[in-house]
């Protein structure tokens, strides 16, 4: 069970559901099954998002973070990779799984806790964060790095993402704590924006060559593959996807675009700032 892939195939099945829903004459045909299907995916998807998704407090702030995975037996039980192993703690699943997800459903209807996606977001951090030589935010690694010397610009740009979105969802809550979380999560998207966009030499990650590098340095990702400081493909893509203000999880992709509602509803994306 990977919660990486889990979250961006939710968007995806949320998506292909408001395409067949809304926008194409399904009776009668073999695509009342796809909905049918789709939609058992979608609802079996959501649920395991509240039940498995979050690990139990990992410290006295009661600050969770997503679990990488894990395995699931023929019984059903969940057995996750610990947070702590080797591995364990993967920066995607919680900027994709942020971005994807939302403040609200995480918050209320996941943790139950206001601030959780927020807080989530911190512990990223604090695990993983990469800064510039001037101590401004820059990016973020792969997974857990104690001397905080990895820095990818492909996982970075999904934690440009993910905060530029979460701090939009949380202006628009309202809450007593909301305006400061959405001013420190819009902070850190464009801290981090703004040390991605540099040159290399100038301590960034565009590459005179065109395109951004995939990591600052060679790395062994725990995953099983090596990460190495060469422009890439999946960097370049996301960093112009940031460009267009786009969010590959959601229909549209900007301003107008569909999201899927905690409510098992669709509507209207938030605003892009």
């Amino acid at each position: 069970m990977s919660n990486e892939n889990n979250f961006s195939g939710f968007a995806a099945v949320s998506m292909l559901l408001y395409v067949l829903k809304n926008n194409t004459n399904t009776t009668g045909s073999d695509l009342d099954q796809a909905v049918t299907d789709l939609t058992s995916l979608a609802t079996g998807l959501k649920t395991w998002f509240i039940k498995y998704s979050l690990a139990p407090p990992l410290n006295a702030s009661v600050q969770r973070v997503f679990y990488q995975g894990g395995h699931v037996n023929f019984t059903g039980g969940f057995y996750p990779v610990p947070i702590n192993s080797d591995g364990g703690f993967a920066v995607d699943c919680q900027t994709w799984g942020s971005a994807v997800l939302g403040a609200d459903f995480i918050d209320n209807t996941i943790a139950g806790t206001l601030g959780t996606a927020y807080n989530i977001w911190q512990q990223t951090k604090q695990f993983s964060a990469y800064y510039a030589a001037d101590k401004t935010l820059a990016g973020v690694a792969y997974t857990y790095t104690p001397n905080h010397d990895i820095w990818s610009a492909e996982w970075s740009w999904g934690a440009v993402l993910a905060t530029r979105e979460l701090s939009v969802q949380y202006s628009q809550m309202g809450c007593g704590q909301c305006a400061q979380w959405a001013s420190s999560l819009l902070a850190d998207s464009q801290s981090m924006t703004n040390n991605l966009v540099k040159k290399v030499d100038k301590g960034g990650m565009f590459a005179e060559s065109g395109g951004y590098l995939y990591c600052n340095k060679r790395y062994f990702i725990p995953w099983g593959w090596y990460a190495n400081a060469l422009p890439s493909l999946c960097s370049t893509g996301w960093a112009i996807m940031n460009l267009h203000q786009f969010n590959p999880f959601l229909l549209g992709g900007g301003p107008n675009a569909i999201f899927y509602q905690a409510d098992g509803t669709f509507g209207p994306s938030s605003p892009s700032l």
